[in-house]
């Protein structure tokens, strides 16, 4: 690339029409750079795109019965999610800019509620059959 630039200065000082022939060559060298800069971008974009759809498949199927380790990680989300509302939902603690919102509140409390009766039948399930039916 160099040596060719160099050769076209060379003839545009001989000639002195050759400075269009330069910025033509320019001109092909930058349009070529983008091109590959727009091809490799496009490369990189379908690779996201495939990551986030085979992030989004399961790579094997769910167990059932659960394991015990299982059950136990399943129970200790209602001991994180109901102190978690109660705190965000108290302007003493969060602050009148961070509290959380009546409609957040209500949305957060129904999806506690729903996690404690889906942990509960998980549990009396798993105690009582030996694992969740399929």
């Amino acid at each position: 690339m160099v040596v060719s630039v160099l050769m076209v200065v060379v003839m545009a000082a001989e000639e002195g029409a050759g400075l269009l022939l330069l910025l033509t060559l320019l001109g092909r060298e930058e349009g070529k750079r983008k091109e590959e800069w727009k091809e490799g971008k496009r490369r990189t974009k379908a690779r996201i795109y495939k990551g986030q759809i085979n992030s989004l498949l399961p790579s094997r199927p769910p167990s059932f019965p659960p394991s015990l380790p299982q059950v136990i990680l399943s129970l200790q989300l209602s001991f994180a999610v109901f102190p978690l509302i109660i705190f965000t939902g108290d302007i003493s603690i969060m602050g009148p800019a961070f509290v959380n919102s009546p409609f957040t509140s209500a949305c957060a409390w129904i999806s506690a509620v729903l996690i404690a009766i889906l942990n509960i039948w998980l549990l009396v399930m798993t105690a009582a059959q030996g694992g969740v039916p399929s």
